[in-house]
């Protein structure tokens, strides 16, 4: 269960059921869109190391009996080599009873004028050794916000339309050397952020 995240005055909730959910891996953390309803979205970060703790250590909700030698959650280099009564086990009990709370202990970002579709994440270390995180979030209307998160505080740098009709967008990635492919060097958005990485997002449109 990820807990303690809400947004738009929803108290926290169970991941299975209440939300639609996007989320990206940047270094040490997680980073979670959690969009409860039409227009009302919360970005939340999670510690792996939390995640991994509750993975090894927490019960499983509503079970107190023996749990199986391969504990369910653990790494195993090959999946097809699980043993069944472990994947039974999953399918019966795939909740943890401890919950896993944000960073902070709250989101870093709610919004009630956009609803996020995507995020990609951008780590930069200043000269003084400051770290920061870049966050680029993609709107469902085609847009997408730069928001810039140092010591768990936000800031929306801009917002940039980038796509010329309306519409979600479905995936972006980043690409801090050189740019790859004709259509990521012709994408009117390439530009848009200068002295920083390439931004790449792709549309309904151009997934055809």
């Amino acid at each position: 269960m990820i807990g303690g995240c809400s947004g738009g005055g929803q108290r926290a909730f169970f991941i299975q059921t209440n939300c639609e959910i996007q989320f990206i891996m940047c270094f040490h953390t997680n980073y979670f869109i959690f969009s409860f309803f039409r227009n009302s979205t919360a970005v939340c970060v999670y510690s792996i190391g939390d995640i991994l703790n509750v993975f090894k250590n927490s019960n499983f909700k509503g079970f107190t009996g023996k749990i199986p030698d391969h504990r369910p959650g653990t790494c195993v280099a090959d999946s097809q080599r699980v043993p069944r009564d472990t994947l039974i086990f999953i399918s019966r009990h795939p909740e943890m009873e401890q919950p896993i709370n944000p960073i902070g202990g709250k989101p870093i970002i709610i919004s009630k004028q956009h609803y996020f579709k995507k995020i990609v994440v951008d780590r930069i270390v200043g000269k003084a050794g400051l770290i920061s995180h870049v966050l680029y979030l993609a709107t469902e209307n085609g847009k997408i916000q730069k928001v810039v998160e140092i010591n768990e505080s936000t800031f929306v740098i801009s917002e940039i339309k980038v796509l010329s009709k309306p519409g979600p967008i479905l995936s972006m990635f980043l690409d801090s050397q050189t740019v790859s492919g004709e259509r990521a060097q012709n994408h009117p958005s390439c530009n848009k952020y200068p002295n920083h990485h390439h931004i790449y997002p792709l549309s309904t449109e151009e997934q055809h």
